[in-house]
């Protein structure tokens, strides 16, 4: 089916987002909630630059961009950092459910392209990010500032480096 083709309407609901669009969303949603709480740590922001970087990575660079992931050192049960734990902290959050939180907003990108892209593993990792930032009053970010980009266009998405810049830009 062609984009062209489709009787869609807006406003959009997160399913109908590709996959690059709800990395978007969730990183804005991410920033937001790291703002609202206060939590200004360097690693998360290197976190967040490196999935930014991924929606407009083209398949030339591909290698390139994985390999300089900023939590491959990093075994899926290790700790963070003693810097960033205390950071988290000292915040009042846990940093259990933060590292939870930051796992499924990676998983939303990494998990299509270790294990095969499937709508509903995003769609699950994306909702496990917007419960977490709602304990802090941060809900996702709408659907409707992603919709230039659907599952119709080829799941992944095709976002423009200008389309991607707006959605950074988004607050």
């Amino acid at each position: 089916m062609e984009r062209g083709s489709l009787t869609w309407t807006e406003p959009a609901i997160y399913s109908d987002l590709s996959v690059r669009a709800r990395q978007a969303t969730a990183l804005v949603t991410f920033r937001r909630w790291r703002h609202v709480v206060g939590l200004d740590v360097p690693e998360l922001a290197t976190v967040e630059n490196h999935l930014w970087d991924f929606i407009t990575t083209v398949p030339d660079a591909f290698d390139a961009w994985h390999g300089s992931h900023p939590l491959a050192r990093l075994g899926a049960n290790e700790l963070w950092p003693q810097n960033v734990r205390d950071e988290i902290a000292s915040c009042g959050i846990d940093p259990g459910a933060t590292r939870e939180a930051v796992d499924a907003l990676v998983e939303i990108t990494y998990g299509g392209l270790l294990a095969g892209i499937d709508s509903a593993s995003s769609l699950r990792e994306l909702e496990t990010v917007g419960r977490f930032t709602a304990l802090r009053g941060v809900p996702l970010a709408s659907s409707e500032g992603f919709v230039d980009s659907l599952w119709i266009d080829d799941n992944w998405g095709r976002p423009s480096e200008a389309l991607a810049h707006r959605w950074r830009a988004i607050a």
